[in-house]
Formats: C-alpha cells, sequence, structure tokens
C-alpha cells in the first residue's frame, strides 16, 4: 500500500496536526505540542451553548442524505467529500475527509503555495531518496527517486479506501517545513526492480545503498523536477472569525473561502482574551481543569553542560512555528509535567542554548554538538535554575462537557447508536463543542471504527488495554504452566483509585489480519490472587517475570471470555460527496 497524497483530517477535532513530545522520567510535559501548519483546513463540527448547530453566518447545507452540513459550503468547483460511516441500527455520521477539485478530479488541501496564495492543491509525497544525492549506477550518473510507505507489523487502519479520489504528486523538499508548497509530476514510468541503488557523497565518491526489505518505489528520474504552475489549482482566501462577546474565553475560526463560492469553517481554537492566547483544557500543578496555552515541555537527564559531565542540561521541546498567528504562545512557554499529567507553566529561558552538550560520566565526558537553529526538535540550555511557575490562577478555569448533539446534524441517530458532541465550558458561560462522537447507548460509552476478528468494522467501545496481554507468555506459577493476563492497578497516586472505572472488556495487542490492524476482545473472569509471575527465558527455563505482581490485577487466560464481534454495532464506511 501507498502513501495517500492526502493527508487524514479528522472532522471532530481542531485543526492541530501534533508533533510527538518526548517525555522526562518525570512524565513529560503535560501540555501538547504545537499545532503544526495544518495540510487541510477540513472544517468540524461546531454547536453552539445552546446545542444547535453554529453555521456562524454560512448558509445552511443539507447532505443528498437530508443530513445538515453547514460548515462545508460547496462551490462551482470545490465540493466537501465525507467517509459516511453508516451503522446496521440505522446511524449515519458523516466525517470531512478532505475537498475535492471536480474540475481535476481528485482531493486536496489548503496550502500556501509558492505564488504567495493560498490554494486547495493535493499534499504530495516527499521523496524518501533524493535525486540529487541518489543514483541507479556504481558511477552516480543516472539519477532515481524514492518513495516509502511504512507498513507496521500490527497492519493497516482498513476503514478507509483513498485510491478513489487520489492522485499522486511529488512534494518538492525546499529545505524549511515552513516553505511555500512546490509540487510536481509523479514519475509516469514503470518502478525500477532494484534492490541496490547508489549515494553520492560530500566528497564525490559513490557507494552501494541496499534497499533491503524497506517498501520502497524507486524510478528513473532523468529531468529534474519541473514545478506545477500553481495557478492550475483554485485560490482561496483565509479570514479570521474571532467574534467578540462578554466571556473571557471565546474561539477563533478559520474561514477558508474559495474564488468558486465554497467555504469551509475550520474546527477552531479556543483564544483566552484577557491574555490575548490560544488555550487548551490542561491540568494545572493543583489538579484543577485550566484553559492553558500550548507550550514546549522542559526536562532535564540527557546530557550536561559542563566538560565534567556534573551540571545537568535543560532539554526544551521545539518547533519550527509556521503560524504566524501572535496568539500562539508555542516558544514563549515550558511546562513541567508530573506523572498525573498535571502542569506548571513556566516561561521560557532568555539565555541562548547551548550548542555544545556533553554525555558520560566525570571520568568520562564526551562533547556532542547540537543544533541551536529554530528548526531543531530539542533545545538545550545550561544548567540555571528554572523561572519560577505562573500562577494557575493566571488561567481560565475549564470543564468539560458532553451531550447528545442536534438531530440531522452531520449525522442520524440509529436506534442503538447515537450521535454526542463534547467540548469544554467555564464558569461564566462559554461553551465550545467542537467533537462529535458516536454513543453505543446499550454499552453507555462513546465508541469509534475498529476492525476486529471476523474482519469487519464496528463501532467499539467500553474497552481498555491488558498491561501484559494474554499472549505475553506470563504465568502465575514457577513451572510456566498457569498462563495469566494482567491489567494495570489504577493510579491512586493520581486520586483515580476508588473512583476510577473498569472497563466492560479488554484489548489484547493489535495484530495485522489480511494486512488490517485488528483487535481481539475479551471479557475478564475472576481475579486470581498471586504474589509473583514467571515467564520462559531465552533458553525456555522459567523464571521470575520482570512484570510485578502488585502492578496488576492478574486474570487466568482460561478464564477469559473472548467477546463476540456481534456485541457491537456494525459500520460500513462509503466515501459521499
Amino acid at each position: 500500500m501507498r502513501r495517500s497524497s492526502i493527508r487524514p483530517v479528522a472532522l471532530a477535532l481542531p485543526p492541530l496536526l501534533l508533533l510527538f513530545i518526548a517525555c522526562s522520567s518525570e512524565g513529560g510535559g503535560a501540555n501538547p505540542p504545537p499545532p503544526r501548519e495544518p495540510p487541510a483546513d477540513a472544517g468540524s463540527t461546531q454547536v453552539d451553548a445552546d446545542g444547535d448547530a453554529d453555521a456562524s453566518a454560512l448558509p445552511p447545507e443539507v447532505h443528498p442524505t437530508g443530513i445538515s452540513t453547514p460548515h462545508q459550503v460547496p462551490g462551482t468547483r470545490l465540493a466537501p467529500l465525507y467517509h459516511q460511516l453508516a451503522g446496521n441500527d440505522g446511524s449515519v455520521k458523516l466525517e470531512l475527509r478532505t475537498w475535492f477539485d471536480t474540475e481535476r478530479d481528485e482531493g486536496c488541501v489548503f496550502q500556501k503555495m509558492s505564488d504567495g496564495k493560498t490554494r486547495c492543491a493535493p499534499y504530495g509525497e516527499e521523496p524518501t531518496l533524493s535525486r540529487e544525492s541518489y543514483f541507479q549506477d556504481a558511477a552516480c550518473s543516472m539519477p532515481v527517486i524514492a518513495f516509502s510507505h511504512y507498513v507496521g507489523e500490527l497492519g493497516e487502519y482498513c476503514y478507509y479506501d483513498e485510491s478513489s479520489y487520489t492522485k499522486r504528486y511529488v512534494r518538492v523538499k525546499t529545505g524549511s517545513r515552513c516553505a511555500a508548497t512546490r509540487l510536481a509530476r509523479f514519475p509516469t514510468t514503470g518502478r525500477l526492480a532494484v534492490t541496490t541503488v547508489y549515494r553520492k557523497h560530500s566528497d564525490g565518491t559513490c557507494s552501494a545503498f541496499p534497499l533491503g526489505s524497506a517498501p520502497y518505489e524507486v524510478f528513473a528520474s532523468p529531468e529534474p523536477l519541473e514545478e506545477i504552475d500553481p495557478s492550475a489549482f483554485l485560490a482561496v482566501t483565509v479570514s479570521d472569525d474571532t467574534p467578540a462577546t462578554n466571556m473571557r474565553l471565546r474561539v477563533s475560526r478559520t474561514i477558508h473561502t474559495g474564488l468558486d463560492g465554497s467555504k469551509s469553517i475550520s474546527a477552531g481554537q479556543i483564544v483566552d482574551s484577557e491574555r490575548n492566547e490560544f488555550c487548551w483544557r490542561s491540568l494545572d500543578e493543583n489538579g484543577e481543569h485550566r484553559c492553558m496555552p500550548y507550550s514546549g515541555s522542559v526536562f532535564n537527564g540527557f546530557g550536561y553542560s559542563d566538560s565534567r559531565c556534573t551540571q545537568p542540561a535543560w532539554n526544551v521541546f521545539n518547533a519550527e512555528i509556521c503560524d504566524a498567528d501572535g496568539r500562539f504562545t508555542f516558544m514563549r512557554y515550558m511546562s513541567r509535567g508530573d506523572v498525573c499529567n498535571r502542569s506548571k507553566l513556566i516561561p521560557r529561558f532568555t539565555s541562548s542554548p547551548i550548542s555544545t552538550l556533553y554525555r558520560g560520566t566525570p571520568t568520562s565526558c564526551t562533547a556532542t554538538g547540537v543544533p541551536t537553529d529554530p528548526t531543531a526538535d530539542y533545545l538545550y540550555y545550561s544548567a540555571q535554575p528554572l523561572p519560577p511557575s505562573i500562577a494557575p490562577s493566571a488561567f481560565s478555569p475549564i470543564a468539560q462537557i458532553e451531550r447528545d448533539a442536534p438531530a440531522g446534524y452531520y449525522g442520524k441517530h440509529g436506534s442503538r447508536l447515537s450521535l454526542r458532541v463534547s467540548g469544554d465550558a467555564s464558569p461564566d458561560g462559554f461553551e465550545f463543542a467542537d467533537s462529535m462522537t458516536f454513543y453505543d447507548r446499550e454499552l453507555e460509552t462513546s465508541c469509534s471504527i475498529a476492525t476486529l476478528t471476523d474482519g469487519k468494522n464496528y463501532c467499539v467501545g467500553a474497552y481498555g488495554w491488558f498491561g501484559f496481554e494474554p499472549s505475553s507468555g506470563v504465568f502465575a506459577d514457577a513451572a510456566c504452566t498457569d498462563a495469566v493476563a494482567g491489567v494495570s492497578k489504577p493510579n491512586v497516586i493520581c486520586g483515580s483509585g476508588s473512583d476510577a472505572t473498569t472497563p466492560k472488556f479488554f484489548a489484547d495487542r493489535p495484530y495485522s489480519q489480511n494486512g488490517c490492524r485488528t483487535l481481539r476482545l475479551y471479557e475478564l473472569g475472576p481475579r486470581h490472587e498471586v504474589q509473583a509471575l514467571y515467564s520462559r527465558d531465552q533458553r525456555g527455563e522459567c523464571s521470575a517475570s520482570y512484570h510485578r505482581a502488585s502492578d496488576y490485577d492478574v486474570y487466568r487466560v482460561t478464564e477469559l471470555s473472548e467477546v463476540a464481534p456481534s456485541t457491537f454495532v456494525e459500520l460500513t464506511s462509503t466515501l459521499s460527496k
């Protein structure tokens, strides 16, 4: 399976493309990384404080199914393309997948192009091996270009078929992630049947580069990539809509208006009007929910700032920020979290990052150069006290809300599944519902699409994950005959001990079946009281397991009951314009 030229966009989430944050031994920063410049502004479910659809001055749109879709208005050329999830109980949910350029017969996303205009164009695929460095021959004279698509051992998510609306383009690399988009035509020649290409080094030498088992698609690339004229793609205007209210928290939405009359309203972001900052619901250092600004985590333990390896250096998560909106504060703050996801918000260091980091011990300390440019994923600062954290009272209190969605709004209620919206509210009356999910009234839980053991898709909810699975090879006896599975005990330290809700089902580690990521679910039997756990070592001998019995509720594998897929509502997924 190849990489799609359309990036995934979820209907129910704000337009944030999140990055990974490494966690420290304390649990890492609780704040998420910054929202990346999204490849598409898909629009989202929006519901106002009264539970009614807020069309933000756009005329109501009705999908051919009779479902209201007010935040996507098709034009003469651009039209929204939805994934339609239909339950066998009559329920329906529309999830905006992308916008579709009917003139070019392809999906497109909103992005700034090299002519300086925002247009709806395919995202494209970045080459894994560039024609400047890789060649078909040992003399490095016949350039190639290669693309790869990683398929994990657990399989693909097989819910959606993108091939029917996806065309392939080369996304031309320009060095900076924030650079404008340049697209080139995808190679039209057949794939090369090669297992080795050749890499040209900076000194001009050429050496073999085995492709191994990696899923590379290699094409001859005799001519330099030529950019497609951006004017081939429809231009859109971009505007911000942040209505003034008498409440502290407000919602900022981006509106993309196509020259063909199409309009898309984004999911939006919460703005703290007193601080003039985007914020999101998170736990403060006292365990209270507040709307806190975006920030990068700060921690130490990955190196030292001195040549004797005695002074730990601070490591701060960083990112190349493309969003010029001054309300986006990622580079203004740092966060330091704990194991309970409570976070202290701290002003960023005012000193410059160090260019040399040291690793090792006082008797064997080695210098390592580290980047200090704005594009580095992490910045390192010399050992110094952290600035005082900002008092939690500086940020607005906020709480999570959940209720049924209005009838016919981006979906239909079924006999068992209903549609439910969730979001945030503050004490002064502010509400922002930015997420919509199926809710299984029989199991009394939200649910989402998943592939189960019969190869079909279902709306699966009310499940947790085993701490170690039935197939983990863990036993309750020193002879390794009494196979067990374990469920991690609630985190009593964080106050979730007596109040924790035990899921009805537990999932084994996902596995690949016919190339699809598949879940197997179990109901637990009676708890098995054990003092120690065992597993077989590399020699096949039974010895003490690294799993500590005190960390888990333990269950005999023979007393687990596999859950039949028919327990859940079956879902079918189709593309729908």
